[in-house]
């Protein structure tokens, strides 16, 4: 028994990591940049590519690929998803505030289906 289950966490290790590059990979491939998003408010160009650079550095997109997957992954595990485009507020606020009623949506959705199949 303690074999079979070192087995299944090794082979969860691939699977974890396979997971978080595939997320990662469609957060990147997604259209739009968020530099380019912050940078056009500026009213000038020269000003707008120098707030362009900036946004880039800040957000770690000037770094190579690798780098940006390592810093995603490791504040992804401590939960330190940065703060929401639209209103800058932290991300982890708004999750927390509808985690709940996602959390008693699924679980009676679940007890519907199991209520229904038995």
């Amino acid at each position: 028994m303690l074999r079979y289950t070192v087995k299944r966490i090794l082979l969860a290790i691939p699977t974890f990591i396979g997971i978080t590059v595939v997320t990662f990979a469609m957060t990147r491939l997604a259209p739009g940049d968020p530099a380019i998003e912050r940078a056009d408010g500026f009213s000038s160009p020269i000003a707008s590519q120098r707030s362009y650079e900036r946004l880039r550095e800040h957000f770690g997109l000037d770094q190579p690929i690798h780098k940006q997957y390592a810093n995603w992954l490791t504040r992804a595990v401590t939960l330190d998803f940065g703060n929401s485009f639209a209103d800058n507020e932290p991300v982890w606020d708004k999750i927390r505030v509808r985690l709940p009623w996602t959390v008693s949506v699924s679980v009676l959705s679940i007890a519907l289906g199991l209520a229904l199949a038995i």
